[in-house]
């Protein structure tokens, strides 16, 4: 019996040590946010010009200093179209409690043979390597519905 207890104790000491240092190399499973991304109109047609707006805030989780300056867009997340991203706007990365709201003047028209029921944009920060700091932003193309006859006038 005494065997048996010095042998998990050893392998609950070792799971352990691995827990703390995971724990302490700062690896993250999650993806870390610090934006969301508004499109409108919200839902759209095959057509429509779609204008976007980025709320930036401050992720405590995040190691950027408040009042950093860095590079952000909007970029296209359909692999059944071409490329596609928004101007690079810069912003200043909010103080904790504090957001940054930018307009882009870029806008996008979705297209008359977009296949699917739904188009999806992310944000991106960087110049050179663009990292993705938004959840992907899916929104409705809807058909717009057509008459089913003509009404006839009467004189």
């Amino acid at each position: 019996m005494k065997k048996r207890v010095s042998w998990m104790k050893s392998f609950v000491t070792i799971g352990l040590v691995f827990i703390i240092a995971f724990i302490m190399s700062g690896v993250s499973i999650a993806e870390v946010v610090t934006s969301n991304l508004t499109i409108t109109p919200t839902p759209c047609k095959r057509g429509d010009v779609l204008h976007f707006s980025v709320t930036i805030y401050n992720n405590p989780t995040v190691s950027t200093a408040p009042g950093t300056a860095y590079y952000c867009s909007v970029v296209l997340d359909n692999p059944d179209l071409n490329p596609w991203s928004t101007e690079l706007q810069t912003i200043k990365y909010p103080a904790p409690g504090k957001t940054v709201t930018v307009n882009f003047t870029s806008t996008y028209t979705v297209p008359e043979n977009l296949k699917g029921e739904t188009i999806c944009f992310y944000i991106a920060e960087g110049k050179e390597k663009a990292n993705k700091i938004s959840y992907k932003t899916c929104i409705k193309v809807v058909t717009p519905i057509k008459p089913i006859m003509k009404q006839k006038t009467t004189k």
